[in-house]
C-alpha cells in the first residue's frame, strides 16, 4: 500500500521516523516553523524529498467554516488550517469523498455489533450460577489462589500483536489510529488536540506522534465569566452583554431534545494578577500607545510618512533635480521608522 502523509511541525519536533512512508506532503508555512539546527540536519535529506504544496482556497474556506462552528478558530493558526485543508484536498484526490462515508458506516456497524455482543454475554452470565455478582463458587476461589489465569499472564506483556500500540515515552498502550486500522493510504501526523478535533469532525485519518489521541469530538462556546452571558459568535473577543474582555472557551454538549449542557472545569482559576495597576493613559499623535478596552475602540492608522518630493530624487524621473546624492533620503530617527512602520523604499 502506498502510504502518503501530511506532516505538521509536531512530527519534526517529536523526531518521528518518516522514512516508512512513501509520499510526504508539507505546507510552506510548516517548513518555516522548523528553525532548530538539529532538526534541519536530521531532516535535510527528507525535506528535499517532500512535496511542498499549498492548499486551494476552496478547501481553506471549508476548514475555516468548520473551525468556526466547533469553536476552535481561536486556538488554530493559519499554518494549522493550511495543513488540515491540504489533507482534505489530497484525500479527495486519492481516496474520494465516498470512502469517508464508507469508513463512518463501517465504524458505526462495528460499534453496534460490539454493543449487541456485550448485551448477549451479560445475559448469558446472569443466567449461569457461577458468575453472578456476589456469588462465587469455591472452584473459582481455589483457582484464583493456586493458579494464574490466561488474562493475568498476558497483561503487561509486549507481544507481536500489541507492540505497535505501545508509547515509547510512557510505556502505556494507546488506541491505534484510523490510519493503521483502515485501508486508507492518506493520514495526517499531528499532536495538536485542536487540529485532531477538526480532523475527527471532517472524518479524516489521524496519526499521533506520541500516542495521544482524542476520543470524541468537542464543541466549544464563548462564555463570559463576569456576567455569565454565552455568545454563539466564536470570533468575538468582548462580551456583548457587559462589554468586558472576559470571554472564555467552554465545552458544551447537546441532548437529543436539543438542550445544551455546559461542562465547567474544576481546575480553572480567575487570575487577578496586575489588576491593581491602572491602565495606560491615552495619548494623542500619529503613533500613540493605547490599550484596547472595548470592541468599538478606534485604533490609530499609523500611516507612513508621505514625501511629496520623493519622486524628484529619482534619476529616471523627468523632474529630477541635481543634488549631491542621487538616492532617496532616508530618516532612521523618526518614530515610524523606530516602530517598523516607515519603510525606506523608493517609489
Amino acid at each position: 500500500m502506498n502510504k502518503t502523509v501530511i506532516v505538521d511541525a509536531n512530527a519534526f519536533i517529536h523526531r518521528v521516523d518518516l522514512n516508512i512512508y512513501n509520499e510526504i506532503y508539507v505546507t510552506p508555512s510548516v517548513l518555516e516553523e522548523v528553525k532548530s539546527l538539529e532538526l534541519i540536519e536530521k531532516y535535510s535529506i527528507l525535506i528535499a524529498k517532500c512535496h511542498v504544496q499549498s492548499p486551494e482556497a476552496g478547501f481553506v474556506e471549508k476548514v475555516r467554516n468548520v473551525a468556526i462552528e466547533s469553536g476552535e478558530i481561536a486556538s488554530l493558526s493559519n499554518q494549522d488550517i493550511d495543513t488540515i485543508s491540504l489533507i482534505l484536498q489530497i484525500f479527495k484526490e486519492k481516496c474520494g469523498t465516498s470512502d469517508i462515508n464508507e469508513l463512518t458506516k463501517e465504524n458505526d456497524t462495528e460499534q453496534k455489533n460490539e454493543v449487541k455482543i456485550k448485551k448477549k454475554n451479560k445475559s448469558k452470565l446472569s443466567n449461569g450460577d457461577e458468575h453472578i455478582e456476589g456469588f462465587y463458587s469455591e472452584y473459582i476461589k481455589k483457582k484464583g489462589k493456586n493458579s494464574i489465569g490466561d488474562k493475568d499472564t498476558m497483561d503487561g506483556w509486549i507481544t507481536p500483536k500489541n507492540y505497535k500500540s505501545l508509547d515509547a515515552g510512557t510505556g502505556k498502550f494507546f488506541q491505534s489510529s484510523t490510519f493503521l486500522t483502515s485501508n486508507y493510504s492518506v493520514g495526517c501526523i499531528t499532536g495538536d488536540f485542536s487540529m485532531q478535533n477538526i480532523l475527527l469532525k471532517l472524518k479524516l485519518p489521524i496519526i499521533s506522534p506520541n500516542g495521544k489521541l482524542i476520543k470524541s469530538i468537542r464543541n466549544y462556546a464563548n462564555r463570559c465569566h463576569i456576567c455569565g452571558f454565552i455568545d454563539s459568535n466564536k470570533k468575538k473577543k468582548f462580551c456583548l452583554h457587559c462589554g468586558y474582555d472576559s470571554l472564555k472557551k467552554i465545552v458544551y454538549t447537546m441532548d437529543k431534545s436539543g438542550k445544551t449542557k455546559l461542562h465547567f472545569s474544576k481546575k480553572y482559576k480567575i487570575h487577578t494578577k496586575n489588576t491593581k495597576y491602572s491602565i495606560i493613559t491615552p495619548q494623542s499623535g500619529k503613533h500613540p500607545r493605547q490599550q484596547i478596552t472595548c470592541a468599538d475602540h478606534v485604533r490609530p492608522q499609523e500611516k507612513s510618512k508621505k514625501n511629496k518630493l520623493l519622486k524628484r530624487y529619482d534619476p529616471l524621473c523627468k523632474d529630477y533635480i541635481g543634488l549631491e546624492s542621487p538616492f532617496a533620503p532616508t530618516n532612521i530617527n523618526c518614530r515610524s521608522a523606530m516602530l517598523g512602520i516607515y519603510k525606506n523604499s523608493k517609489k
